[in-house]
């Protein structure tokens, strides 16, 4: 199971190539095996301020 969870990890890295992931945990010890992720959208280039900034809206799709 470790391996299907290190793919989703490795694949959310393709998918979302500015979101820099600082974390990701595996829970063995519930009912369910679940993974945590915690991670930082990073946005390039920007017209004000540093040139690195964090960035939700330009990085993370906006889903109601």
């Amino acid at each position: 199971m470790t391996n299907v969870f290190k793919e989703q990890v490795k694949n959310l890295e393709t998918l979302v190539p500015n979101f820099k992931i600082a974390s990701a945990i595996i829970h063995y010890d519930e009912t369910s095996l679940h993974l945590h992720i915690i991670g930082v959208p990073i946005k390039y280039k920007n017209k004000n301020g540093m040139s690195k900034q964090v960035g939700k809206s330009d990085v993370l799709p906006n889903n109601p």
